[in-house]
């Protein structure tokens, strides 16, 4: 009911171009003879995310949703997520990691080119792959509160509900990638979203595989105390150990009652460090995934060798290019800057960008907060003028604020029909208090 039917006229040009795009392919170039056969694709989307210094919002999800569906109408073969960003709202960025993994494109590549931090990070792991700049660094996706005056303390209670499902995400995210060999660290993944995370990289001598450990599976492999030197990773307080956090407080949000203990076994999430025991816990009762991650007992002493100590947890794991290469998330060996870059990747011959439209950023600066205080302030005051001294010019500019404030939102599809009601029910409700009950108060209230 909310689509009228400018925003029809917008969304069909919006798929017709990039479709005849398509159809006009450029010049084929021969591909790279090295390209495995489930990554070359011929016709590659490249769908920006690259938000500055400002956050990921709503628009900017249901922009790249917006995108994302004419890349599947358009035939594309694969989807690049090119990601500059540092990160975002939460839910937007959830809304994102879930249109990605609901595709009917199966192969969509998240190019970090250069940052992808927070809700950035999230998404990077929610795609099928993850190819890097040089330049390129990843992580710190610990939750916070942000007020007008910058950041806000965040209750432990609040912290522990985005924590359960921010770490639902990400282990889904490694447990996909990790369907056909271990190469997400399940442990690591979730070192980018609290401090108190300590890691260590082993490797198995006789398989070769590279796995994170706990402090206590670190005992259990050596049978000596955990070694502590300088950690790859950034530290706050290199060598002195994760801070001792309390327990994040159990939400209710994760339950598995209604598994079998096998299934309980599969699905369980193994908490990377004790304060996140009871989120895990829980994360565990939304998991569709069984764990790829080989079981640490006893029985292993003297079947690993320590590689190398991974992080400390004095603040959010963050990785650089190197990192994301040798710790299994970043697949290309050299840095990719360029689009150029991403069609050898492919073995593409025809790369084509889809970029918000102006109409897009246009929303996103009327829907910000402080623009619409604004426009409010403007409504009543035009509003409180007409009323005062009925000429036209008062009405006309509180009718403006009300579209500014209206009709941004509709042609996101942000807004809904009860909105309008609401303002224009308020506005009924001064008029009542000004010329029918002047002086009553409570239709005015």
């Amino acid at each position: 009911m909310r689509t009228d039917l400018f925003r029809r006229i917008v969304l069909f040009v919006c798929l017709l171009l990039p479709c005849a795009a398509w159809a006009q392919p450029s010049a084929p170039t021969a591909g790279p003879t090295s390209v495995p056969a489930s990554r070359q694709a011929n016709n590659v989307a490249i769908i920006t995310l690259r938000t500055g210094d400002g956050p990921i919002d709503s628009v900017t999800a249901k922009s790249f949703i917006r995108r994302l569906q004419i890349a599947e109408k358009a035939g594309a073969d694969a989807v690049v997520v090119e990601i500059d960003t540092p990160g975002g709202e939460i839910g937007a960025v959830l809304d994102i990691c879930a249109a990605i993994k609901g595709s009917s494109i199966q192969n969509i590549v998240a190019w970090i080119n250069t940052k992808a931090i927070s809700g950035g990070a999230i998404i990077a792991l929610a795609c099928h792959e993850i190819v890097v700049a040089d330049a390129a660094t990843m992580g710190d996706a610990l939750p916070i509160a942000i007020s007008a005056g910058g950041l806000a303390q965040m209750p432990e209670q609040e912290r522990a509900k985005f924590l359960v499902m921010l770490l639902t995400e990400v282990v889904d995210s490694a447990r996909r990638r990790n369907q056909d060999g271990y190469k997400y660290d399940e442990l690591l993944v979730q070192s980018i979203l609290t401090t108190g995370v300590e890691l260590w990289r082993v490797r198995n001598k006789t398989t070769g595989q590279e796995i994170c450990i706990t402090a206590s599976e670190f005992r259990q492999i050596f049978g000596t105390e955990p070694v502590r030197s300088v950690p790859r990773v950034a530290s706050m307080r290199a060598g002195s150990g994760p801070p001792q956090l309390p327990v994040y407080p159990a939400t209710g949000q994760g339950d598995t009652s209604t598994l079998t203990p096998a299934q309980q076994q599969d699905l369980a999430i193994q908490p990377a460090g004790p304060a996140l025991s009871n989120v895990a816990k829980e994360a565990s009762g939304n998991q569709n995934l069984p764990s790829k991650r080989p079981l640490i007992t006893d029985d292993d002493r003297g079947e690993w060798e320590l590689v190398e100590y991974v992080t400390d947890g004095t603040v959010p794991a963050a990785f650089t290019a190197t990192d994301m290469r040798e710790l299994g998330f970043a697949a290309n060996p050299q840095g990719i800057s360029t689009d150029d870059g991403i069609k050898a990747w492919f073995g593409a011959t025809n790369v084509r960008r889809l970029d918000p439209l102006w109409s897009e950023g246009l929303v996103q600066f009327m829907t910000a907060n402080w623009v619409r205080g604004l426009l409010i302030i403007i409504l009543l005051l035009a509003l409180f003028t007409e009323m005062v001294a009925p000429n036209g010019l008062g009405g006309l500019v509180a009718a403006i604020a009300i579209g500014l404030l209206l009709v941004p939102p509709f042609l996101m599809g942000m807004a809904n029909w009860w909105e309008v009601a609401a303002i224009v029910g308020g506005i009924a409700l001064v008029g009542l208090e000004v010329f029918v009950f002047p002086g009553f108060g409570l239709p005015g209230i």
